[in-house]
């Protein structure tokens, strides 16, 4: 038996993308081919069981596009490239820790990120939060 060659890439089934795996010794050759909307169902942790964390980070590197629909397919780390995502942190920060030291970052991140967050409610929420929060937390 020769060492087998394995193939990894994303590929499209008509509007579908899906993760194509394929394995081919001159002998044998196995396909596996996988949804990213099935994979996504599985979550950040399972999909990485089921096919790797380096798997979904090469390929999230290589077609970002591609893993717009599916956020449980971004890796935790690569999380922060979307503004909504970064805005979502500081905000849970600003709970978990229990301060209003992160109200002006939020406060900046709203400004910059202006267009790209209209669509989402949190411009809409923020200054009740931002209410609550300085109120709750007197730092």
């Amino acid at each position: 038996m020769k060492d087998p060659r394995l193939t990894v890439g994303l590929a499209r089934q008509g509007d579908v993308p899906s993760l194509l795996i394929s394995r081919n010794d001159n002998e044998l050759l196995n396909n596996v081919n996988l949804e990213l909307r099935l994979l996504d169902r599985l979550g950040t942790l399972g999909a990485q069981a089921m096919v790797g964390e380096y798997t979904l980070l090469l390929l999230h590197a290589a077609h970002p596009e591609e893993f717009v629909p599916y956020p449980a397919l971004v890796p935790p780390d690569m999380q922060m490239h979307r503004p909504v995502d970064l805005v979502h942190y500081l905000i849970e920060q600003t709970k978990l820790r229990k301060t209003r030291q992160l109200i002006p970052a939020v406060d900046i991140a709203l400004a910059v990120y202006r267009e790209e967050l209209k669509s989402t409610s949190i411009p809409q929420q923020w200054p009740a939060f931002k209410e609550v929060f300085e109120r709750l937390y007197p730092d």
